[in-house]
Protein backbone atom coordinates (compact mmCIF):
# COMPACT_ATOMS: atom_id res chain seq x y z
CA UNK A 1 0.00 0.00 0.00
CA UNK A 2 2.73 2.30 -0.22
CA UNK A 3 3.03 4.57 -2.88
CA UNK A 4 6.67 4.40 -4.33
CA UNK A 5 5.92 7.43 -6.66
CA UNK A 6 4.72 9.78 -4.23
CA UNK A 7 7.41 8.62 -1.89
CA UNK A 8 9.79 9.26 -4.49
CA UNK A 9 8.71 12.05 -5.90
CA UNK A 10 6.85 14.59 -3.84
CA UNK A 11 8.80 14.79 -0.28
CA UNK A 12 6.61 17.49 0.95
CA UNK A 13 3.60 15.10 1.43
CA UNK A 14 2.95 13.20 4.51
CA UNK A 15 4.37 9.75 3.53
CA UNK A 16 7.28 10.81 2.17
CA UNK A 17 7.71 13.15 6.11
CA UNK A 18 7.18 9.88 7.75
CA UNK A 19 9.91 7.84 6.56
CA UNK A 20 12.27 10.65 6.94
CA UNK A 21 11.57 11.44 10.86
CA UNK A 22 10.98 7.78 11.76
CA UNK A 23 13.30 5.68 9.74
CA UNK A 24 16.41 6.48 11.88
CA UNK A 25 14.35 5.65 14.65
CA UNK A 26 13.10 2.17 13.19
CA UNK A 27 17.08 1.33 12.16
CA UNK A 28 17.65 2.00 16.50
CA UNK A 29 15.14 0.53 18.71
CA UNK A 30 17.03 2.12 22.22
CA UNK A 31 17.14 5.60 20.36
CA UNK A 32 13.06 4.94 19.93
CA UNK A 33 12.53 3.83 23.29
CA UNK A 34 14.03 7.23 24.78
CA UNK A 35 12.22 8.90 21.83
CA UNK A 36 8.80 7.25 23.16
CA UNK A 37 9.61 8.22 26.84
CA UNK A 38 10.42 11.65 26.00
CA UNK A 39 7.42 12.23 23.95
CA UNK A 40 4.92 10.02 25.72
CA UNK A 41 6.27 9.88 29.24
CA UNK A 42 5.16 6.62 30.93
CA UNK A 43 3.50 4.84 27.73
CA UNK A 44 6.20 2.55 26.72
CA UNK A 45 10.19 1.49 28.72
CA UNK A 46 11.29 -0.72 25.67
CA UNK A 47 10.15 -0.01 21.60
CA UNK A 48 10.01 -3.27 20.20
CA UNK A 49 9.02 -2.55 16.40
CA UNK A 50 8.07 0.00 13.96
CA UNK A 51 5.84 -0.22 10.95
CA UNK A 52 5.15 1.85 8.51
CA UNK A 53 1.50 2.48 6.55
CA UNK A 54 0.23 -0.42 8.89
CA UNK A 55 -2.60 -2.25 9.77
CA UNK A 56 -2.41 -5.77 11.10
CA UNK A 57 -4.89 -7.27 9.17
CA UNK A 58 -6.51 -5.50 6.14
CA UNK A 59 -10.08 -6.41 5.25
CA UNK A 60 -9.95 -8.66 7.81
CA UNK A 61 -13.61 -9.21 9.23
CA UNK A 62 -11.50 -9.25 13.07
CA UNK A 63 -10.28 -5.65 12.57
CA UNK A 64 -11.82 -3.41 10.64
CA UNK A 65 -12.96 -5.28 7.08
CA UNK A 66 -11.42 -2.28 5.09
CA UNK A 67 -8.32 -1.08 4.15
CA UNK A 68 -7.58 1.68 6.40
CA UNK A 69 -3.94 1.72 7.86
CA UNK A 70 -2.13 3.68 10.17
CA UNK A 71 0.63 5.98 9.07
CA UNK A 72 3.31 4.72 11.81
CA UNK A 73 2.59 2.19 14.61
CA UNK A 74 5.14 1.78 17.16
CA UNK A 75 4.83 -1.19 19.56
CA UNK A 76 6.40 -1.74 22.61
CA UNK A 77 5.98 -2.44 26.27
CA UNK A 78 5.06 -0.55 29.40
CA UNK A 79 6.73 -1.02 32.98
CA UNK A 80 4.35 -3.23 33.90
CA UNK A 81 4.73 -5.74 30.93
CA UNK A 82 1.52 -4.75 28.85
CA UNK A 83 1.69 -4.60 25.22
CA UNK A 84 1.03 -1.19 24.09
CA UNK A 85 0.54 0.58 20.46
CA UNK A 86 0.95 3.90 19.56
CA UNK A 87 -0.98 4.82 16.11
CA UNK A 88 0.29 7.87 14.46
CA UNK A 89 -1.41 9.87 11.87
CA UNK A 90 1.19 12.39 10.27
CA UNK A 91 -0.19 15.71 8.18
CA UNK A 92 1.29 18.30 6.63
CA UNK A 93 -0.07 20.49 3.94
CA UNK A 94 -2.75 18.24 3.85
CA UNK A 95 -6.15 19.85 4.45
CA UNK A 96 -9.12 17.81 6.52
CA UNK A 97 -11.03 17.40 2.97
CA UNK A 98 -9.50 13.84 1.71
CA UNK A 99 -11.87 11.99 -0.48
CA UNK A 100 -14.27 9.99 1.59
CA UNK A 101 -14.89 6.20 1.21
CA UNK A 102 -17.81 5.05 -1.14
CA UNK A 103 -18.91 2.82 1.71
CA UNK A 104 -17.99 2.39 5.24
CA UNK A 105 -18.02 -1.24 6.10
CA UNK A 106 -20.56 -2.96 8.47
CA UNK A 107 -17.66 -3.52 11.02
CA UNK A 108 -16.73 -0.01 10.91
CA UNK A 109 -20.25 1.27 11.78
CA UNK A 110 -20.50 -1.66 14.31
CA UNK A 111 -17.26 -0.58 16.56
CA UNK A 112 -18.67 2.99 15.80
CA UNK A 113 -21.80 2.02 17.58
CA UNK A 114 -20.49 -0.21 20.35
CA UNK A 115 -16.92 0.68 21.08
CA UNK A 116 -18.07 3.05 24.25
CA UNK A 117 -15.30 5.30 22.17
CA UNK A 118 -17.41 8.23 21.57
CA UNK A 119 -19.67 10.48 23.05
CA UNK A 120 -23.04 10.09 20.19
CA UNK A 121 -22.20 7.48 18.10
CA UNK A 122 -24.82 8.11 16.24
CA UNK A 123 -23.20 12.03 14.76
CA UNK A 124 -22.84 12.00 10.99
CA UNK A 125 -19.99 13.94 11.84
CA UNK A 126 -17.65 11.18 12.79
CA UNK A 127 -18.39 9.97 9.15
CA UNK A 128 -17.99 13.11 6.96
CA UNK A 129 -15.04 15.61 6.64
CA UNK A 130 -13.02 16.50 8.65
CA UNK A 131 -13.48 13.60 10.89
CA UNK A 132 -14.39 10.75 8.85
CA UNK A 133 -10.49 9.31 8.36
CA UNK A 134 -10.03 9.90 12.08
CA UNK A 135 -12.70 7.63 13.37
CA UNK A 136 -11.77 4.75 10.68
CA UNK A 137 -8.15 5.11 11.98
CA UNK A 138 -9.47 4.96 15.77
CA UNK A 139 -11.79 2.10 15.17
CA UNK A 140 -8.67 0.45 13.95
CA UNK A 141 -6.59 0.97 17.08
CA UNK A 142 -10.11 -0.32 19.03
CA UNK A 143 -9.84 -3.23 16.78
CA UNK A 144 -6.25 -4.38 17.70
CA UNK A 145 -7.32 -3.89 21.22
CA UNK A 146 -10.30 -5.74 20.95
CA UNK A 147 -8.29 -8.46 18.81
CA UNK A 148 -5.61 -8.94 21.87
CA UNK A 149 -2.98 -7.99 19.89
CA UNK A 150 -2.14 -5.35 22.48
CA UNK A 151 -2.92 -4.17 25.85
CA UNK A 152 -2.69 -0.85 25.39
CA UNK A 153 -3.80 1.46 22.27
CA UNK A 154 -3.40 5.23 21.35
CA UNK A 155 -3.65 6.94 18.94
CA UNK A 156 -1.94 10.20 17.89
CA UNK A 157 -2.55 12.89 15.55
CA UNK A 158 0.31 14.87 14.31
CA UNK A 159 0.70 18.09 12.01
CA UNK A 160 2.57 21.16 12.09
CA UNK A 161 1.77 23.56 14.52
CA UNK A 162 0.51 25.98 11.31
CA UNK A 163 -1.41 23.99 9.98
CA UNK A 164 -4.77 25.46 11.33
CA UNK A 165 -6.96 22.87 9.88
CA UNK A 166 -5.25 20.07 10.84
CA UNK A 167 -5.01 21.34 14.36
CA UNK A 168 -9.06 22.75 14.55
CA UNK A 169 -9.91 19.43 13.21
CA UNK A 170 -7.74 17.22 16.38
CA UNK A 171 -9.57 19.57 18.80
CA UNK A 172 -12.67 19.42 17.28
CA UNK A 173 -12.24 15.39 17.14
CA UNK A 174 -11.21 15.22 20.85
CA UNK A 175 -14.49 16.55 21.76
CA UNK A 176 -16.39 13.67 20.24
CA UNK A 177 -14.56 10.81 22.11
CA UNK A 178 -15.71 9.78 25.62
CA UNK A 179 -13.17 9.84 28.28
CA UNK A 180 -10.34 7.48 28.16
CA UNK A 181 -11.31 4.15 30.07
CA UNK A 182 -9.08 0.73 30.22
CA UNK A 183 -9.31 -1.19 27.31
CA UNK A 184 -10.74 1.58 24.94
CA UNK A 185 -8.38 3.75 22.57
CA UNK A 186 -7.38 6.79 23.43
CA UNK A 187 -6.61 9.94 21.24
CA UNK A 188 -4.11 12.76 21.81
CA UNK A 189 -3.54 15.61 19.01
CA UNK A 190 -0.02 17.09 18.91
CA UNK A 191 2.30 19.14 17.50
CA UNK A 192 4.93 17.56 14.41
CA UNK A 193 7.22 20.41 16.31
CA UNK A 194 6.95 18.70 19.42
CA UNK A 195 7.83 15.48 17.80
CA UNK A 196 11.43 17.55 16.62
CA UNK A 197 11.91 18.92 20.38
CA UNK A 198 11.84 15.12 21.74
CA UNK A 199 14.53 13.77 18.87
CA UNK A 200 16.71 17.10 20.56
CA UNK A 201 16.06 15.98 23.81
CA UNK A 202 17.34 12.09 22.99
CA UNK A 203 20.41 13.75 21.01
CA UNK A 204 19.43 12.99 17.77
CA UNK A 205 20.29 17.23 16.80
CA UNK A 206 21.62 16.91 13.63
CA UNK A 207 18.57 14.78 12.30
CA UNK A 208 16.27 17.08 14.16
CA UNK A 209 17.78 20.28 12.18
CA UNK A 210 17.71 18.79 9.25
CA UNK A 211 13.91 17.96 9.51
CA UNK A 212 13.14 21.52 10.39
CA UNK A 213 14.85 22.74 7.66
CA UNK A 214 12.87 20.96 5.16
CA UNK A 215 9.55 21.00 6.56
CA UNK A 216 9.32 24.27 8.93
CA UNK A 217 12.03 26.76 7.91
CA UNK A 218 8.93 29.27 6.56
CA UNK A 219 11.72 32.07 6.82
CA UNK A 220 13.14 30.47 3.37
CA UNK A 221 9.49 30.59 1.78
CA UNK A 222 9.12 34.37 3.11
CA UNK A 223 12.09 35.22 1.64
CA UNK A 224 11.58 33.51 -1.77
CA UNK A 225 7.72 35.37 -1.35
CA UNK A 226 8.99 38.40 -0.75
CA UNK A 227 12.21 38.72 -3.32
CA UNK A 228 9.04 38.11 -5.65
CA UNK A 229 6.83 40.56 -4.66
CA UNK A 230 10.00 43.46 -4.79
CA UNK A 231 10.84 41.99 -8.47
CA UNK A 232 7.14 42.53 -9.36
CA UNK A 233 7.12 46.15 -7.96
CA UNK A 234 10.08 47.12 -9.76
CA UNK A 235 9.65 49.19 -12.82
CA UNK A 236 10.44 47.46 -16.10
CA UNK A 237 13.77 48.89 -18.08
CA UNK A 238 12.36 49.43 -21.67
CA UNK A 239 13.62 47.21 -24.59
CA UNK A 240 16.67 49.34 -26.09
CA UNK A 241 16.67 50.34 -29.78
CA UNK A 242 19.08 49.92 -32.49
CA UNK A 243 19.90 52.37 -34.63
CA UNK A 244 22.00 50.16 -36.99
CA UNK A 245 21.74 49.73 -40.44
CA UNK A 246 20.42 46.46 -41.53
CA UNK A 247 22.52 44.22 -44.01
CA UNK A 248 21.86 44.78 -47.46
CA UNK A 249 21.19 41.45 -49.54
CA UNK A 250 22.58 42.35 -53.08
CA UNK A 251 21.64 40.32 -56.09
CA UNK A 252 24.04 38.59 -57.88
Amino acid sequence: MIEVDRLRENLLSSMPLTFNVFSPLKLDLRQATRFMAELFPGLMTQVRAIKFEHSPGRGRDTYTRDYSALDLSIYGLNATGHRVMAGFEIKYSEGTFEPTPNRISDRQVAITANSGLYRDAEDPGLILNPHQQLTRELNLCQSILDNGDVDVGLFVLASPRLNHLTQAMGESFGKLLNPTQQGRAGFVSITLERVLEALVAIGMVSHAQTLHRRYFDFHLIDGELELEAADQRSPRKPKATTTETPPQVIAS
